[in-house]
C-alpha cells in the first residue's frame, strides 16, 4: 500500500480524463448505494425508514464545515501546487471548529423540535456519515485539483464496499436488527475518510507541494465565504422539502419521495463528476490567455454527448423502480420523471455554473445560490401543502431552472460570444420534451409499447447530431473553433 502511494504524481488536470475517472466514482457509489438503500428499505417499515431520511436530511446541515473550501482548492491549486500543504491544514483548524457548533445542534433540534428518540436504537450515530462524507470532499477536491481524479475511485470503492458488507453481514448474522444496519451504514463512510486521508497526507509529503504558504486562514475563509451559500442552501432547501413533506403528508409520503428523490441523485453522479472535473480545469485555463473560451466549447459539446445517454439511463432507471425497492413505491416512478426534467437541466447548466464557480468574483456565485434557493423554498413552502409528492418534486425542478437562469444571466457575454447559445436552447428543448412525454405515459398508464415512441425519437436526434463514442475520446485532444 505504502509503495501504491508513493507512486502519486501530480498532473495538469484534463476535463475528458477526469470526468471519466470521477464519472467511474460515481457509478460505484451511485449503484453499490442504492443496494444499500434497497436492503435498509425492505428491512425496515416505511415509518423507521422515514425517520432516517428525516435524521439524514438534518444532519446535511454539518456540511456547512466545507464552508466553500471544495471551490477555493480546485480555484487555486491547480496554478499554485505549493500552498497545499499549508492550506489544508488551515482548512481542517476551520472545519472542527464548525462541525463542533453545528453537530449538536442538529441533535438537539432532533430531540426537541422533531421529537425523534434518537438513543433507542441510537439513530444519532447516523450523522457519522455525513460527518465523514464532509471532512472526505476536502481530500478528493485537493486530490482532482493536483490531476489525481483517479484516486476517487479507491476511495468510493472502498467506502461502499464496506457499507454494503456490513450491512448484509447485519442482515444475515444479526437479524437486521436496526441497530446493526445504523452501525453498518457509518462504517464506509468513515473508511473512505480514513483512505482519502492516508492518500494526501502521503502526497502533501512532497517537497513541491510544501513550498509556498500565500494564503492566511483569514482570505481562506474570506473568500471561500460565498460559496460555502451552496453547501448551506442546498442542505437547507433539500432540508425544508423533506420536512414540509412529513409534517404536511406523513412519513410514508416522505419515504415515497425519498425513493425517487435518491435515484434523482443517482443520475446527478454524472453531473458531479462532470462538474468536479470541469472546475480546475476552467480554473487552470483562466490564467492561459485565449484558453478559456475553447474550454468552455469543449465542456458544452461534453455536456451535448453525455445528455442523451443520461435521459435513456434515467427512463430505465425510473421505470425499474417498483422492482428495485418493492411495488410500495410505486409512485415513486411517476415522481421521479418529473425530477428527470431537474436533472437534464442540471446537467446543461454545468459549464455555466461552472465559470461563475472558476471565474467570476465570489459575489456572483453567492448571488446565484441565493436567488435559486429563495425561490425553492418558497416553492415548497406553497406547493407541497396544496400537492404533496408532486408539489415536493415541482420545488426541485423550480429551484434547478431559476440556477440556470441566474447563470446564464450572470455570464451573458460568454454566452453569446462563444456561440453555445443555440446549442443551449436545443439542449433544454429535447430534455424538456423528453421528460414531458415520459411522464405522461407513466401518469396515463400506458402500455410498455408506448415508451418506445420518445426512445425512437431521441436515438434519432443522436444520429443526426453526430453522436458516437469516438467522438467522447477525441473531446480532450480537440483543438475548438468556437464557431464550429
Amino acid at each position: 500500500m505504502s509503495g501504491r502511494f508513493s507512486r502519486l504524481e501530480i498532473q495538469e488536470p484534463k476535463l475528458i480524463r477526469d470526468s471519466s475517472r470521477l464519472f467511474l466514482a460515481e457509478i460505484i457509489q451511485v449503484s453499490i448505494s442504492l443496494s444499500i438503500i434497497a436492503i435498509i428499505v425492505r428491512e425496515l417499515p416505511p415509518e423507521r425508514y422515514g425517520i432516517w431520511v428525516a435524521l439524514l436530511a438534518l444532519f446535511q446541515f454539518t456540511t456547512v464545515a466545507n464552508f466553500g473550501f471544495p471551490t477555493f482548492i480546485s480555484r487555486n491549486i491547480p496554478k499554485k501546487h505549493g500552498a497545499a500543504y499549508r492550506l489544508i491544514g488551515k482548512i481542517r483548524k476551520v472545519q472542527f471548529l464548525l462541525l463542533l457548533i453545528v453537530t449538536p445542534t442538529c441533535v438537539i433540534v432532533a430531540i426537541y423540535s422533531l421529537g425523534i428518540d434518537i438513543l433507542n436504537p441510537p439513530v444519532a450515530i447516523i450523522g457519522l456519515a455525513t460527518i465523514s462524507v464532509v471532512l472526505t470532499q476536502i481530500n478528493r477536491s485537493m486530490l482532482i485539483s493536483l490531476g489525481l481524479a483517479s484516486t476517487n475511485v479507491n476511495i468510493i470503492l472502498v467506502d461502499r464496499s464496506v457499507s454494503l458488507t456490513a450491512i448484509l453481514m447485519a442482515k444475515y448474522f444479526f437479524g437486521s436488527g436496526e441497530e446493526y444496519l445504523l452501525i453498518g451504514y457509518v462504517m464506509g463512510p468513515m473508511a473512505g475518510l480514513l483512505l482519502s486521508e492516508l492518500y494526501v497526507r502521503r502526497l502533501l509529503m512532497k517537497d513541491e507541494l510544501r513550498k509556498d504558504n500565500p494564503y492566511s486562514t483569514k482570505k481562506i475563509v474570506s473568500e471561500s465565504a460565498p460559496y460555502s451559500l451552496i453547501l448551506i442552501g442546498m442542505p437547507a432547501f433539500d432540508s425544508i422539502n423533506r420536512l414540509t413533506l412529513l409534517l404536511y403528508s406523513g412519513a410514508v409520503s416522505l419515504a415515497v419521495f425519498d425513493v425517487s428523490y435518491r435515484v434523482f441523485k443517482a443520475g446527478n453522479s454524472v453531473t458531479r463528476s462532470i462538474r468536479r472535473a470541469m472546475l480546475p480545469v476552467l480554473s487552470f485555463n483562466s490564467g492561459n490567455e485565449g484558453s478559456f473560451e475553447p474550454s468552455l466549447v469543449l465542456a458544452h459539446r461534453m455536456i451535448s454527448w453525455v445528455l442523451p445517454v443520461g435521459l435513456l439511463g434515467g427512463h430505465a432507471g425510473g421505470l425499474a423502480i417498483p422492482f428495485v425497492f418493492s411495488s410500495e413505491y410505486e409512485e415513486s416512478s411517476r415522481i421521479f420523471f418529473i425530477l428527470l426534467i431537474s436533472w437534464a437541466i442540471m446537467l446543461i447548466n454545468s459549464p455555466w455554473f461552472s465559470t461563475i464557480r472558476s471565474i467570476k468574483p465570489p459575489s456572483y456565485f453567492a448571488l446565484m445560490v441565493f436567488g435559486s434557493v429563495t425561490i425553492g423554498v418558497f416553492s415548497s413552502i406553497i406547493l407541497v401543502p396544496r400537492s404533496g409528492l408532486v408539489g415536493a418534486a415541482i420545488a426541485v425542478l423550480l429551484w434547478q431552472t431559476s440556477t440556470t437562469l441566474i447563470c446564464v444571466s450572470l455570464c451573458r457575454e460568454l454566452f453569446f460570444s462563444s456561440g453555445i447559445g443555440i446549442g443551449f436552447s436545443k439542449l433544454i428543448s429535447v430534455a424538456i420534451c423528453y421528460c414531458a412525454a415520459v411522464f405522461t405515459i407513466v401518469s396515463n398508464e400506458m402500455p410498455v409499447s408506448a415508451h418506445l415512441a420518445p426512445i425512437f425519437t431521441l436515438l434519432v436526434w443522436m444520429r443526426i447530431s453526430n453522436w458516437s463514442l469516438e467522438t467522447f475520446r477525441m473531446l480532450d485532444q480537440q483543438i475548438i473553433d468556437p464557431q464550429a
